[in-house]
Order: structure tokens, then C-alpha cells, then sequence
């Protein structure tokens, strides 16, 4: 999605190198905390939500994540398939496929295959 460097190193050196860098130490430590409460978020999502709400979610949590605001509206990247928001929201293509239809005709969500557009809320 986005140029990146991946580098691998030993738990030591990079126990380590956060003992010498409290800021260093600090961030890894934000990053771990955000995907934790975003997995907990799922698993909640998973547990005590219907089929539409997870999906409506996850759309949302997307937009959150990825998304860019323009004219008012949030617009991310449709790097998924229905098949792959199926999957993430343990929910079946056709529920995906009605649940974006309805919100779409709605006035609620406009996509096609290059991006999705929410309203900023």
C-alpha cells in the first residue's frame, strides 16, 4: 500500500536498543497497545454483533485507517474483494454483496472496485 522497510533483528538487540531509547521504547509499546484493542474490537465485534453491524464496522474502521478526507467525505482504497470482507467479518459474500448494496442505495456508502466513500462523521 505504502513504501515500507522491513528489517528483521534478534528480541535482544531490540530490547536493547528500546532500554537506550525511551522514545523508541514508547512507540513500539502505542503500536502493540492499538492492535490489541483493535483484535479485542473483533473479537468483540464477532461475539455480540450482527452480520450488517460487523460489516458496517469494519467498512468504518477502514475508512479510520486508511482513508483520506476529501470534499467532506472519506475516501480509502478498495484493496479488498467481497470475498476478503466476507472473510475478516466471519460473514458469507452474499451478506456482504446485499449489506453494500443496501447501504449504497441508501445514500450511505458509495464503492466500485478502485475505492470506497463514506460520509466524514
Amino acid at each position: 500500500m505504502s513504501d515500507c522497510v522491513v528489517c528483521f533483528m534478534k528480541v535482544k538487540d531490540l530490547e536493547e536498543l528500546m532500554s537506550l531509547n525511551p522514545q523508541l521504547s514508547n512507540h513500539i509499546n502505542k503500536l502493540i497497545g492499538f492492535r490489541i484493542k483493535r483484535i479485542e474490537r473483533r473479537l468483540e465485534s464477532l461475539i455480540f454483533k450482527d452480520a450488517k453491524t460487523r460489516i458496517v464496522e469494519f467498512i468504518k474502521d477502514l475508512g479510520i485507517e486508511y482513508g483520506t478526507k476529501e470534499n467532506g467525505r472519506m475516501k480509502v482504497k478498495n484493496f479488498l474483494s467481497h470475498e476478503d470482507i466476507a472473510k475478516i467479518t466471519s460473514t458469507s459474500l452474499q451478506t456482504v454483496t446485499r449489506v453494500l448494496n443496501e447501504l449504497k442505495e441508501q445514500g450511505k456508502i458509495f464503492y466500485n472496485t478502485k475505492f470506497f466513500e463514506l460520509p466524514n462523521e
